[in-house]
């Protein structure tokens, strides 16, 4: 999904107003040195006008974008969040309070589906109503289950002009199943299956990955537990990433994308 000035908004201030005390409302200090940071990630936001970190914003896009497109609410009720364990960050050069979540996300269940499709309509037609959704149901989007999992640029195409993005990709386990709910634009089906079973839907061509997605599905077969993913992209999100960039080779007979 692409960022829009609502995930900027200082009104988020208020949503997460039990976690403002909190450097980059509790979410654990990357220990990559700033200067190695991929630009998306050391811009200082502040010094362009917004409140609210970078890291907070994006992860607020994510949660906004996966409930446009599938229906999937990733928040926490207000009144749980006093629940998240504030916990001091001692893996850190710096001991900073950071909010930590050990276990599998849960998705709450507690709002009628026709409500929660209302709201998806609204938020489709204007992001800012994701803003007004979070405040009337009294939720807070769970920026602390997306763990920073990598920053993949769009290659340029030469000569021809095309859309080029700067990505951010987080990692959330969920503890069941969600339920979805099909945009018939970006996305049409929906199918659960195991990294390997994509991967071998992607040989036997029944579907296409793009380079990122294909490169990050492969990395995760090699932690085939799900528990063990989490645990492992928990404690890989405070090492930072590099921006990665596809270099594009035209052959004679086929294009050749190369991959970090």
């Amino acid at each position: 999904g692409v960022v829009e000035p609502p995930d900027f908004s200082s009104e988020w201030l208020e949503v997460f107003k039990a976690f403002t005390h909190l450097p980059k409302f509790g979410l654990a200090t990357v220990k990559q040195p700033l200067e190695t940071r991929p630009p998306m990630f050391a811009t200082d936001r502040q010094q362009l006008g917004s409140p609210i970190p970078g890291d907070v914003a994006f992860r607020i896009c994510a949660v906004r974008e996966t409930f446009e497109e599938s229906g999937i609410l990733l928040v926490v009720p207000s009144e749980e969040a006093n629940t998240l364990n504030t916990d001091i960050n001692g893996d850190n050069d710096k001991s900073d309070n950071c909010v930590t979540q050990s276990a599998l996300t849960a998705l709450p269940d507690r709002w009628d589906k026709s409500l929660i499709t209302k709201w998806r309509s609204l938020v489709i037609e204007n992001s800012s109503n994701f803003i007004r959704m979070c405040k009337e149901l009294e939720c807070l989007p769970n920026i602390w289950a997306l763990y920073e999992w990598g920053n993949w640029l769009t290659p340029s195409s030469g000569s021809v002009p095309q859309r080029r993005y700067d990505t951010a990709f987080y990692m959330c386990c969920l503890k069941d199943i969600p339920n979805t709910l099909q945009d018939q634009k970006e996305i049409e089906q929906y199918k659960w299956s195991t990294p390997p079973e994509i991967l071998h839907s992607y040989r036997e061509r029944k579907v296409w990955i793009a380079p990122p997605q294909l490169y990050d599905i492969g990395q995760m077969c090699n932690i085939p537990l799900l528990s063990d993913l989490h645990n492992f992209a928990k404690q890989r999100s405070v090492e930072g990433c590099e921006r990665c960039l596809p270099v594009m080779l035209k052959a004679t007979d086929c294009n050749i994308s190369l991959l970090p």
